[in-house]
Formats: C-alpha cells, sequence, structure tokens
C-alpha cells in the first residue's frame, strides 16, 4: 500500500520513526566525544524530526518514539536506557512543535530553515558554501565522531535531502548549504592530522566550485540526487588526494 494514501501518519513520520528505531538498535558509541554530545544529538534529531510532523497523528505519535527507542536499548547489550537522553528527546520534540507551530507550519520556510542549515546559508551574505563547509568541518574535528556513527549522520543528511526534494527538482537555490555538510564527511573516515584537514578543505572547496571529473554531469540530475552527489563525489575526490598526500609524506619524511 502506498505511504501516501496511508490515513494515519506522514510518509515523513514513517521515514524518520523507522530511522530512529533502526539507530536504537545499532552500537554507537560517543565515549570520544566530548561531555554532553549524546544529549545534543538527541535534541537535535527529535527537534529536526518534531517540524517534518505533518499531521495530528504525527505530532501525537512522535511522543511515543522516545520511549520505544530507550526500552529497546534497555534490552541490548551493547546500548542502554538513558533517562536523560529520553529528557533531551522529549525537549526536542516540544521545542520542534513550537517552532513548526510558530513558524515553520509553510513547506517552504521549513526548507529554507533546514536547508540553509538553521538559516546559516540564508543570512551569510556571500561565500555561503565555503562558509558552512568550514563551520562543519571543525565541528567534526572538535566532536571526533567514531566512523559508523559519521555513517548514520550521513544517512540522516541523505534523508533530510529526501525529505526536501520538492524543492530540490531542478535547481540549488544558492541559501541552501546542506549538501556542503556531506562534502565535509569523507575526510573524517582518514582521521589525520590537522594540516591534512586544511589540505583537504581547500580541494574539496576547488572541487565543489569548479565541478571537473564528471561532477558537472552529476549536478545535472534534475532532482535531489544531484544536488547531493556532486558535493559528494567532491569530497570523495578530495579525499582520495588527500590519501595519496598522505601516503607520499609517509614515506619521504616518516
Amino acid at each position: 500500500m502506498s505511504l501516501k494514501k496511508y490515513k494515519y501518519i506522514s510518509k515523513n513520520f514513517f521515514i524518520l520513526s523507522t530511522f530512529s528505531i533502526i539507530v536504537s538498535i545499532v552500537p554507537i558509541n560517543l565515549s570520544n566525544t566530548p561531555k554532553g554530545s549524546d544529549l545534543l544529538f538527541h535534541f537535535i534529531f527529535f527537534f529536526i524530526f518534531s517540524i517534518f510532523c505533518e499531521n495530528k497523528n504525527d505530532r501525537i505519535l512522535i511522543f511515543l518514539i522516545p520511549i520505544l527507542t530507550e526500552s529497546i536499548q534497555f534490552f541490548l547489550p551493547y546500548r542502554n536506557f538513558n533517562f536523560y537522553d529520553l529528557l533531551s528527546d522529549y525537549f526536542g520534540i516540544i521545542s520542534g512543535i513550537f517552532f513548526y507551530n510558530t513558524i515553520l507550519k509553510n513547506p517552504e520556510r521549513r526548507f529554507i530553515f533546514v536547508g540553509s542549515f538553521f538559516y546559516l546559508g540564508y543570512v551569510i551574505p556571500k561565500m555561503k558554501g565555503t562558509f558552512s563547509s568550514f563551520l562543519i568541518l571543525n565541528i567534526l574535528i572538535f566532536y571526533k565522531l567514531p566512523w559508523f556513527t559519521l555513517s548514520i549522520l550521513f544517512i540522516f543528511t541523505y534523508i533530510l535531502h529526501y525529505l526536501l526534494k520538492d524543492f530540490l527538482y531542478k535547481k540549488d537555490p544558492d541559501f541552501f548549504t546542506l549538501d556542503e555538510v556531506i562534502g565535509t564527511f569523507p575526510i573524517f573516515y582518514l582521521q589525520t592530522e590537522i594540516f591534512l584537514y586544511v589540505f583537504y578543505f581547500i580541494l574539496y572547496r576547488f572541487f565543489d566550485i569548479k565541478k571537473p571529473l564528471f561532477i558537472k554531469n552529476i549536478e545535472k540530475i534534475h532532482n535531489f540526487n544531484g544536488v547531493f552527489l556532486d558535493d559528494f563525489l567532491s569530497g570523495i575526490y578530495s579525499l582520495f588526494i588527500t590519501l595519496l598526500i598522505h601516503f607520499v609524506i609517509q614515506k619521504i619524511f616518516l
């Protein structure tokens, strides 16, 4: 049965609740991140989840998801029930519903809010992509996420592109900087020295702006995949060259 015809929950709710339940089952390690990081991640996820709840049933059922996911973790030997995570989830839901009802009920406003990375790409006058990706790069350096958690975040970002797909048909607005987040991810699978992060960032901005080596062709895909994949491919090219440089440095100087 088509999800569009399903009366009780929206397609957005189905996708995000399924993602939430899957994430609650898989092993995630945030022990190396700064204290309170997990609470922040819980808040942000459920804040975003709640602003995509499109009908009354969504906004009722979302309150069941945190207790369901924490209960699942209670019975898993590699996860645990955390009361503070639960509070953070509900704080995110209540905050998200408030913002939805006040300023984000209009789908286009919601697109601008999420797509501009919480208005960041909307208020910066110039070099929006460069500034946004530089900010994300520094955030990820600070949080030092393990590769598996980074992969979960990557999938979530792709889901957000899909949820915003109606506004990404044949266009990539100037303020849309959510795709810049994707371009910063690949280097963090390397977990390398700071100077290589800088080198990677310069390469990524070159590939993302100039779009050589079929990146321009990928961008011409007239849907959200084109917006997503051109930045991802720019990141992959940049990672490959950074790995090559890293290998040469090790061989010559170490």
